[in-house]
């Protein structure tokens, strides 16, 4: 029998329908030094409904004696008990587990449905992360080298992990360029038939359209132009081909491109986006 349960007898053998005590008085009956903190502090910790409903054991005894608490008084550490029916405690109880499970059903769709939202947002990007994978044709360049089926599978798991990483250090700021170009160079080291100029141009214009719909300006120059024939073109340097752009090659058009454009690399791209738009806006 627990300890409460004096409370409760005491209560029921007093056969009053307002018994008033004190905290003292209620320690001497239940036989104890002190009442739990929390009967101290909180009045909402005296508040409790029949048995089953809490888990505080303390709340549940009066309640199955016909009993609930009326009042409570921190200041003057008194708390008042009234009777009630058995029929008022079945009501009570049931309203409160109505509640309760109405409060859960919509605790557990609103989570279910932040789930749901971050879930697909999740898959919006991989989404577009695909999109800009078919339209830089890198199927079509892999097509010319030695890549073998399971490489390009690799190769396409690790393109989305990588974009998405990168993608969400533009949401907390963290972005570096350091960073986007030792996932580049993740990109490349799963092949040697992986050029560097491969693995750079969907992370690079993943990174470029995001940072600009999520308006983070302050990561611009952290970003790294996108290599293609329209950025490469007149610079001097001798490997312009994607499939044959090296490291080396990719960190000599990045230096150009900052020097040129102030430290916003990304800049030099604007020639490439203006070129797409007008493509897809002239009808031929």
């Amino acid at each position: 029998m627990s300890k409460y349960e004096l409370l409760g007898k005491h209560l029921e053998n007093s056969g009053k329908t307002t018994v008033n005590l004190t905290f003292t008085e209620i320690e001497s009956i239940l036989k104890i030094e002190k009442l739990p903190k929390s009967l101290y502090k909180y009045p909402a910790a005296w508040y409790g409904t029949a048995e089953g409903s809490d888990t505080h054991v303390w709340k549940m005894v009066w309640c199955r004696y016909g009993y609930q608490v009326k009042t409570v008084n921190l200041d003057a550490k008194n708390v008042v008990f009234v009777k009630y029916t058995k029929l008022e405690i079945n009501h009570t109880t049931k309203q409160k587990v109505v509640k309760s499970k109405k409060k859960e059903n919509y605790m557990a769709k609103h989570i279910l449905q932040e789930k749901t939202i971050s879930e697909m947002r999740d898959m919006e990007l991989k989404l577009l992360i695909i999109e800009y994978n078919k339209a830089s044709q890198l199927d079509r360049s892999f097509s010319k080298t030695k890549l073998t089926k399971e490489k390009k599978k690799l190769f396409r798991k690790k393109l989305i992990e990588n974009c998405i990483f990168l993608m969400k250090s533009i949401d907390d700021g963290s972005l570096t360029n350091k960073l986007i170009r030792e996932k580049i160079k993740e990109l490349k080291n799963i092949d040697d038939n992986i050029s560097f100029g491969q693995a750079q141009k969907v992370i690079n214009v993943s990174l470029k359209q995001y940072c600009f719909i999520t308006m983070k300006e302050n990561l611009l120059k952290e970003l790294d132009c996108p290599l293609d024939s329209t950025t490469m073109k007149s610079y001097g340097i001798m490997n312009k081909n994607m499939i044959k752009v090296t490291e080396k090659d990719y960190l000599k058009y990045q230096d150009i491109f900052k020097e040129e454009f102030n430290g916003n690399r990304i800049l030099k791209d604007c020639i490439y986006d203006e070129n797409r738009i007008n493509n897809f806006l002239t009808l031929n």
